[in-house]
This record gives structure tokens, sequence and C-alpha cells, in this order.
């Protein structure tokens, strides 16, 4: 059974929304749901919502290959490659050559 304050998985727009208000009428439940990425408040109905948000499990490979990136994007963002080579994304083994030099 889903509760207020509850964070729930939406299937209709495939997003985790919280719920806000439980509704009860004629054997039907609705939920009135606030999406905190487009600060949007809809109603939903029971069907539409799923009670398992956020048990979104990641690989270790995937969680290190991100955090990667993040380093490669900040090292380029910092402005040491030329702007000739804008499209170019250097591997981190690259980096550390480029600052020893």
């Amino acid at each position: 059974m889903i509760e207020v304050g509850d964070i729930v998985y939406d299937t209709s727009k495939s997003v985790n929304v919280r719920v806000l208000e439980r509704n009860e009428a004629w054997g039907y439940t609705t939920y009135k749901v606030f999406n905190p990425v487009s600060g949007a408040i809809y109603r939903a109905d029971e069907e539409q919502l799923k009670k398992d948000a956020g048990s979104t499990a990641y690989d270790e490979n995937y969680l290190r290959y991100v955090t990667l990136l993040a380093k490669i994007k900040n090292e380029t963002a910092t402005g040491i490659l030329s702007s000739i080579s804008d499209g170019i994304i250097p591997l981190p083994h690259q980096l550390h050559v480029l600052n020893r030099a």
C-alpha cells in the first residue's frame, strides 16, 4: 500500500515522484504526486504507480565509468587543452602525461 510521503515510480512518465495526498472514492484510489524534476503536481491512479522506486542497482564498473568521465570532463573544463582541440576528450593516462609535461 502506498502511503503519503512515499517515493514511488510513475510508470506512465518514467520518473520517481513523491506522494502528497491519497484519495479514495467509489472503490478507486488516486494520488496527488509531486515530480521533483519538473516541479509538476498532478493526479495519478493506483495502477500507474509502483512502490519499488529507487531500487535501481548500479554495476560497480558503471559507477567507475561515470566517475572517470566526470574527472575527464572536469579536466577539459579547466582549459588545459587548446581551443583547436575542442572536440577531443583525452583519456586519463594522456592527461597524466600532459600534466607531467
